[in-house]
């Protein structure tokens, strides 16, 4: 897992295999609507990370 922090990921679907369906079915709806102020690239970034730290906690950890 620490080897996923030093390497770029594209989306958080990356990290798809990792995640619950519901965590899955959280970052599909927060993907649908990409808001961010700083645009497109860091609502990707946003949700890689939010990816990340729903692996690192386990399954069931919604926030």
């Amino acid at each position: 897992m620490d080897s996923l922090r030093h390497q770029p990921l594209a989306t958080w679907h990356c990290l798809a295999g990792q995640l619950t369906p519901e965590q899955i079915a959280f970052l599909w709806k927060c993907d649908r609507n990409p808001d961010h102020p700083a645009g497109p690239d860091a609502h990707r970034r946003g949700l890689v990370r939010q990816a990340l730290m729903y692996s690192e906690l386990g399954p069931g950890s919604l926030n």
